[in-house]
């Protein structure tokens, strides 16, 4: 009976021991886990950093609007919309409408679609808190048969099909009043999954903004009086805009003709002093440049036009006024202009 019990003490005291080992070995996996999920984290910040500071969002867009109505700025449904210079864009209720108000994003340099991300690995997001079918909403469309729409949490591209020319919308409802801001992201799922930070577009890694706005108080219109004495009779206004190395003005105004002028015959009208360097003489894209409004009156109609000239060393952006057909005298009139004209600068 003695053995029994001296083997039975032994075989208690190695349990203990094997308890404590195992005990002592569970403290230390516990400590691990710990360190693994702080590693983890850490990781998973480090990744979200470089994420964020690299070219997360592929939605390069460069206006707003419509197709017939487009720039930094857009007015529909008594809602202003501006895209500010982080790439969002604020919209605000400013009288009450009938109709919804619809804005779309312009992406590059005119174009309007995003087919090449709707393939099931990318995410649209950007819509503010709040989003619904009664408030406002981000979109990517085409008809009926492509409607994707996020409301503020983001949403998955789902592969388009046959669908093509899918185009990104922003809706901002009738009943809805009150200013908010779109964020609009379109960044892969692996990025989504990592951080769901709203990063504006940026071509070829981190720093910079996807859009710089200019107002009316960067540019300098001066009017030009060599060759018409009534060149002062000019208002006018310029906006535009700068991304990567691409600069777009908007310029509107009137002007008053005071003197009958000659078939096929073309002056200036002003010189503008545009914020940054002028590169080079081409205009890179001109809406309406050429032909910025018809104005008829009789057999003859006038136009203006958009020109980069060298004035006093510097490159400028010069507005002239042509004439084509027949003469139409007497003069007086106020002419209305609207012209968009791109460049590229330097620096």
């Amino acid at each position: 009976m003695a053995d029994i019990i001296r083997k039975l003490e032994h075989t208690a005291e190695e349990i203990d021991g094997a308890i404590d080992e195992v005990s002592e070995a569970r403290g230390d996996y516990d400590s691990l886990n710990e360190r693994l999920e702080d590693l983890d984290a850490d990781d998973r910040a480090a990744l979200a950093e470089i994420i964020d500071g690299g070219d997360k969002n592929v939605l390069d867009f460069v206006e707003i609007g419509t197709n017939n109505s487009h720039g930094a700025t857009f007015s529909s449904g008594g809602v202003s919309w501006t895209l500010n210079e982080d790439g969002t864009v604020t919209a605000t209720r400013t009288e009450a409408s009938a109709t919804d108000s619809s804005c779309n994003l312009r992406i590059s340099t005119g174009s309007l679609y995003v087919d090449d991300y709707c393939t099931g690995g990318y995410v649209l997001s950007g819509c503010p808190e709040g989003g619904g079918e009664d408030t406002y909403s981000l979109r990517a469309l085409r008809g009926d048969t492509y409607r994707v729409t996020d409301t503020g949490d983001g949403i998955l591209l789902p592969a388009k099909g046959e669908s093509t020319d899918i185009y990104i919308n922003m809706l901002y409802d009738k009943e809805y009043s009150g200013t908010i801001t779109f964020k609009p992201m379109i960044c892969s799922q692996a990025a989504w999954k990592i951080s769901k930070a709203y990063q504006p577009h940026r071509s070829g890694g981190a720093g910079g903004s996807a859009v710089t706005v200019y107002s009316s108080s960067d540019y300098t219109i001066t009017p030009y009086s060599a060759t018409n004495p009534h060149a002062d009779y000019l208002t006018a206004t310029a906006e535009g805009y700068l991304v990567g190395n691409l600069q777009t003005v908007h310029i509107t105004g009137t002007y008053t003709i005071y003197y009958s002028i000659s078939s096929g015959y073309g002056y200036k009208i002003c010189d503008i002093t545009v914020p940054g360097t002028i590169a080079d003489d081409e205009i890179e894209i001109a809406f309406n440049a050429c032909f910025a409004q018809y104005l008829t009156d009789g057999l003859y109609y006038e136009f203006f036009i958009a020109k980069i000239e060298t004035v006093d060393s510097v490159k400028k952006l010069s507005i002239y006024c042509k004439s084509m057909g027949i003469s139409h005298g007497s003069g007086g009139t106020n002419k209305t202009f609207d012209i968009t004209a791109t460049f590229k600068v330097s620096g």
